[in-house]
């Protein structure tokens, strides 16, 4: 079966009243209903969301027009850019307009040429996006955008600034892959290493190119592959980035790229290395609706198996004599408290450490504020000393120094905060959600496939997921819940989207935080009180906010386990009660119930063979 027909039938199914009842009727789930639309709104994506990232001056628009466009389209001059990201889609008959969209809902168009853009993403021309940009959109004929790839050029990693954060974080949070620009001289900063992190551990599609200039020789840019590799590598070990061998960096030529592209030289393209990039972006676009389509099924095969289970388990209680019913009652009550109890010594080692790793992030804050204190009164009293005294020039030098120890402690807080996030699942290892009945001999589709449940988690909550999510205790398990179920998946999705949140969080702040509005304030001849006061407040401020950063973690996690806990407690008494009412039916009803819940697996078997047919059927 063809991927479409397959989303087709799912799309069927979920907005089908009788399926939903009929599952709502077998598993009494609260978090049913917006699992289901959650999944919906997932169907219905047709948009492969790949936001370009890298720092300023990496060549990420110069190798988008290589890549998109016949003629320079984006501006690629800028010493630096305002954060509005150029969104690129699909058309075969592209009009040469750009829809500048902004943030109070105006839509004006002007020509797609570098000239007519420039006034609205140059710095110079539109600083500090004062006239509210909110996105451009481009129209591009190019074939690798057919399948409902999207390329979105954003900003470079560090000039993004707090008030516009937000535009940039609604792409991470669609987003569905992600292609970093990488340079060769200098290599992976630790800049562009916290911003890597951040995300590459949230998107299941990571694609790293390395932009190589006219003047660096096949030995230096393969020299600097390799330290980015390595780089990579170690990004990957630290924030648990499940990557099978080296991961690959792509080398390319883009302004070779775009020049072949202008003359039609088609040998001039395959030797700058960018057909290889085009290449794996079409195999990813292509695979993309194959995988979403996937991953729902996978949600409602185990819906569906775990509605019938039930449903089979209930037939079974209606059968029963009121001596076995009781007995069934105690077998399961034993069962749940050898389960719980298990749950509430995984629970109190977790929490241990999460009390150790709160007290080592308070020591490594109150010494990282100790430290930089020290460190920038004296840098800045060199500076000062060497004629560096008039307002601007010594805010932007008090800037650029903040900036430089933001990254430090920003980049070692997010590493072991995204390397947690294993530490504390793995005390949950093998955990599964409560289900008071045994597997059942039903055969579903969900015999030929477990349910991946971190995956369903990263498309559907991707908006919690991605940078600057937001997800916080225990709304956070809530809205996992409505990807996958609360008390259906295992509680380590809660705990790393909890992880996941903060992490975005923290990344947000970074790039937009204090120091990126700029410095204090400095009179035209600043004393060095003055300074040293500027440096005290920025130092102050930063600890405070790390330090409540770090404690927020450790409750929304606590929170979050709490949360899952408690679905299964809900779950257990649920059963429990619909168990035991079978004793207080009388033979009518309990006729009238049994005949009502034949009905029910009547209909959903008709829904499984629908579904396993599509599972099973040609074109997987």
């Amino acid at each position: 079966m063809q991927t479409e027909h397959r989303r087709d039938t799912l799309l069927q199914a979920l907005a089908d009243p009788a399926y939903q009842q009929c599952l709502q009727g077998c598993l009494n789930d609260d978090s049913l209903r917006d699992r289901i639309a959650a999944l919906r709104h997932q169907l219905q994506m047709k948009r492969f969301v790949v936001p370009v990232y890298g720092i300023q001056g990496t060549g990420k628009s110069t190798f988008l027009n290589a890549l998109l466009f016949k003629t320079p389209t984006l501006p690629v001059d800028a010493d630096e850019t305002t954060c509005v990201p150029v969104e690129v889609t699909y058309a075969a008959s592209p009009k040469p307009v750009a829809r500048i969209h902004f943030s109070d809902g105006r839509v004006q168009e002007v020509g797609a040429t570098e000239g007519e853009l420039k006034p609205f993403v140059h710095n110079e021309d539109n600083p500090g996006n004062q006239l509210g940009v909110s996105r451009i959109v481009i129209e591009s004929d190019a074939a690798i955008l057919q399948r409902g790839l999207v390329l979105v050029d954003l900003p470079g990693v560090g000039s993004l600034t707090k008030s516009n954060f937000e535009t940039t974080s609604k792409y991470i949070a669609e987003a569905s892959g992600v292609l970093f620009m990488l340079r060769t001289v200098p290599p992976i900063t630790r800049q562009e290493s916290v911003f890597i992190a951040g995300n590459w551990a949230r998107l299941p599609t990571a694609l790293f190119v390395q932009n190589r200039w006219t003047d660096e020789s096949d030995d230096e840019a393969n020299a600097g592959r390799e330290h980015n590799v390595g780089v990579l590598q170690s990004i990957a070990r630290q924030c648990r980035v499940p990557v099978e061998g080296a991961p690959e960096v792509h080398l390319v030529n883009a302004f070779h790229a775009q020049k072949a592209r202008l003359t039609d030289d088609l040998a001039g393209l395959s030797r700058s290395g960018i057909e290889e990039v085009r290449d794996v972006l079409r195999e990813a676009s292509d695979r993309w609706p194959q995988l979403l389509v996937g991953n729902v099924l996978q949600t409602v095969r185990q819906d569906l198996s775990a509605a019938l289970q039930s449903a089979e388990e209930r037939l079974a209680s209606l059968s029963q004599s009121h001596a076995d019913v009781r007995a069934k009652a105690a077998e399961e009550q034993r069962r749940f408290e050898e389960y719980f109890a298990d749950l509430t010594r995984r629970s109190c080692g977790a929490r241990v450490d999460l009390a150790k790793f709160a007290d080592e992030n308070l020591g490594l804050i109150t010494d990282w504020a100790q430290k930089t204190r020290a460190s920038l009164r004296n840098t800045m009293r060199t500076k000062m000393r060497a004629g560096i005294v008039d307002g601007p020039r010594l805010e932007r030098a008090l800037r650029d120094e903040q900036i430089t120890t933001l990254d430090d402690i920003y980049a070692t807080i997010e590493e072991r905060m995204l390397s947690r996030r294993d530490d504390i699942s793995s005390h949950f290892e093998g955990v599964k959600s409560w289900r008071m009945h045994k597997p059942s001999t039903f055969r579903t589709v969900s015999r030929d496939e477990a349910t991946k449940f971190e995956n369903v988690a990263s498309a559907v909550g991707s908006a919690g997921l991605g940078v600057g999510g937001g997800l916080a205790g225990a709304w956070a398990a809530v809205q996992i819940g409505a990807a996958i179920g609360t008390a259906a998946g295992p509680v380590g999705t809660a705990v790393g989207a909890v992880i996941g949140g903060v992490v975005g969080g923290l990344l947000g702040a970074w790039l937009g935080g204090k120091a990126k509005q700029g410095a204090t304030h400095l009179r035209a001849k600043a004393a060095t009180d003055e300074v040293f006061g500027a440096i005290d407040e920025f130092v102050s401020a930063t600890e405070a906010e790390l330090e409540a950063m770090s404690q927020r973690l450790t409750r929304q996690l606590e929170d979050a386990v709490d949360v899952w806990m408690r679905a299964q407690q809900d779950r257990y008494e649920s059963e429990r009660r619909e168990r035991l009412g079978v004793l207080e039916l009388s033979k009518t009803e309990r006729e009238a119930a049994m005949a009502e819940t034949r009905q029910l697996l009547g209909e959903l078997a008709r829904w499984n063979a629908k579904l396993e047919g599509g599972a099973h059927g040609a074109g997987h």
